[in-house]
This record gives C-alpha cells, structure tokens and sequence, in this order.
C-alpha cells in the first residue's frame, strides 16, 4: 500500500473516519469494484458514467436510469444549498443522523408548499393567456429556493396560514431559459464544518 499510493487509499477507522469502522470489520482493504461508462452526447463531447450496476444493464439501460435520475439530484441540489446541509456540524454518526434527518423533514415540507404554489402560479398563468394578455417573453415559474427559505421561515416563527405562504411564494418567480451550462463544474471535497466556526 506504501508503495503505490496512487492505487490505494488508506483510511484509519479510528482515527478520521469512526462511522466506516463497521463497514471494514476490522479489516483495512475494502475491494470496491466499478464499471466507467463514455457516452457521446455532441459531436466532440463524451461523458463518462461511472457505475456498479451488473452488466445485465446496457447503456440504454444506464442512460434511462441517469435520465430518471437527474430529478432526485436537483432535489439533492435544493437540500444541500438551499436547506442547509451542504455542510455537517458534527462527526458522530447518531448526530449526522439526526442533523440529515431533520433537514429532510423540512425540506418535505417546504416543498409540499412550493409544489402548491407552482400549481397555483400555473392556474394565474393560464387564466391569463386565455384572457391574452400575457406580454411577457419569457415562461416564469416559482422559485423554488426563495419558497423554501420563505417555508422555513413559516415552520419556525411565523403565524401566517398555508394560503398566505403560497401567496407570497408565487410572488418569487424566476424566467426559464432554454440555455445550457457554459462553465465547468468545480469538484472538491468539503469536510465537517462546526457551528463555533462558521
């Protein structure tokens, strides 16, 4: 292991990483197996998918899989950079728990109201363009970031009916546009952030 350092990666389970000491089982090499994917998406442009489904799976198989996957990964999306939890406070398994836990419940909540709100902005949305009057260029839809924040602000201290959050949701809009991405994204790992710190 020593030797080559680019091929293994030595993790100490009681040390940095206590919550993979009972995935080891005492032992200190873990053999993880995984299948590398490239998919051409554009005439110069291939992506690569990495996976450990078996190789009953094809790659249509593995292209409807990432296509059904891509709404759990804006919801992941959402939870870590709108609901808090791009950032754990603590290194103890039961409390990691309980911190992903609680975030969960009120990321279900707040999007029980934003997906009521998005439904109530589509029936303005309708009523005007029977009525044609809509001038506007763009298709405009909730914004779900601003409807949780506005959500979570409801679950803590606020006094208001459900209505009268959906409303003020629906005044948070954002246009949708057509375009893709233009810049890469930036990958790195982030540690345990603890609230004294922040």
């Amino acid at each position: 292991m020593k030797e080559q350092t680019q091929v293994y990666h030595y993790m100490n389970p009681s040390k940095n990483t206590p919550h993979f000491k009972p995935l080891l089982n005492g032992k200190h090499l873990c053999v993880v197996q995984f299948r590398v994917l490239k998919i051409k998406t554009a005439p110069n442009t291939f992506e690569y998918i990495i996976t450990n489904l078996p190789f009953s799976f094809d790659i249509n198989d593995i292209k409807t899989c990432y296509r059904l996957r891509w709404g759990i990964e804006t919801s992941f999306r959402y939870l870590k950079h709108v609901n808090g939890l791009l950032y754990l406070h603590s290194k103890k398994p039961d409390f990691l728990k309980q911190e992903i836990y609680g975030n969960l419940i009120l990321y279900n909540f707040g999007i029980f109201l934003a997906n009521e709100a998005a439904l109530e902005k589509q029936k303005q949305q309708l009523e005007i363009e029977q009525q044609h009057q809509s001038q506007n260029k763009y298709h405009y839809q909730v914004d779900f970031s601003s409807a949780l924040r506005i959500a979570r602000k409801y679950f803590w201290r606020d006094s208001r009916t459900e209505k009268d959050i959906i409303h003020l949701m629906i005044k948070y809009v954002h246009a949708v546009k057509e375009e893709l991405r233009q810049f890469s994204r930036p990958l790195r790992g982030i540690g345990a952030v603890h609230f004294a710190f922040r």
